[in-house]
């Protein structure tokens, strides 16, 4: 679908939420691992739930799971994931809400979505990685670190191109044809 910036007040919608973005990346930059702990906890629930472990939580360090001796930290927020899913939804939404109103909701609705989308696939990637590093000692062999990289890039990946195809086939479904662009 080729699109055209139809008013200028659409580039105003863009700017603020690449603004919105840049402030993101600004605050992960200095963030601590504690200061995510709005991501941390609730993946560290998950990741117990479905593997069935405990964890400690270490104020500074991050989540610990002796089981598994793997530490949920900083690095493991998927706050970048998060960011980038935002961005994503927000200029697919644009796209088709026509109506100036309607697109001042837009942003908190999509950072809500945006929020929701990176617990659920920041615990899907780690446990994966938890039962690759399974699979892999199983033969005595350490898990190398590009390995963990690499799932990494394919579950983030992956998923916001799911995400992109989820959103545009809802915003199909769900506008009147009156307020699609054209």
């Amino acid at each position: 679908m080729q699109h055209k910036l139809k008013d200028s007040s659409l580039l105003f919608y863009y700017v603020i939420a690449g603004v919105l973005f840049v402030l993101l990346k600004l605050f992960y930059r200095t963030a601590e691992t504690d200061n995510l702990f709005f991501l941390l906890k609730p993946v560290a629930s998950l990741v117990a739930l479905f593997s069935n472990a405990d964890y400690n939580y270490n104020p500074g360090d991050g989540f610990f799971y002796e089981k598994m001796n793997i530490i949920i930290d900083k690095s493991c927020s998927g706050f970048n994931f998060g960011c980038l899913c935002f961005l994503l939804l927000c200029f697919s939404a644009f796209r088709y809400i026509t109506n100036k109103k309607k697109r001042y909701f837009i942003m908190p609705v999509v950072l809500v979505v945006a929020y929701v989308a990176t617990i659920l696939v920041n615990t899907s990637r780690i446990l994966l990685a938890v039962f690759v590093n399974k699979c892999i000692s199983f033969w005595n062999v350490t898990s190398p670190a590009w390995l963990h990289l690499g799932e990494g890039v394919f579950v983030y990946l992956f998923s916001l191109i799911l995400i992109y195809l989820l959103a545009e086939f809802v915003l199909l479904k769900i506008m009147p044809t009156n307020e699609k662009l054209a």
